[in-house]
C-alpha cells in the first residue's frame, strides 16, 4: 500500500492488497500498520477504541490492550 496514488498505478493489479481498488474513483482503504490503523488518504495514525469500560483493569493493562508492539 502507498499513500500515493501514482505510486499504486504503477504497481500491478494483480500484486495490489485491494485488487478491486479503482484509483480515479475509490477511496484509499485504512489498513492496520504495527498495531494502530493508517488512514492511506489522509495518511494519518489513529486507534479504534470498542470498549474500556471493563471493570478491574488497570491504564497500563488497558493501553496494552490498543496497542502492542
Amino acid at each position: 500500500m502507498s499513500n500515493e496514488r501514482h505510486v499504486l498505478a504503477e504497481i500491478p493489479v494483480e500484486k495490489r492488497a485491494v485488487p478491486s481498488l479503482d484509483l480515479d474513483l475509490d477511496e484509499l482503504p485504512v489498513n492496520r500498520a504495527l498495531g494502530v490503523r493508517w488512514n492511506i488518504e489522509s495518511d494519518t495514525l489513529g486507534i479504534k477504541v470498542a470498549d474500556l469500560d471493563k471493570p478491574n483493569i488497570g491504564v497500563l493493562s488497558t493501553i496494552s490492550s490498543i496497542f502492542d508492539p
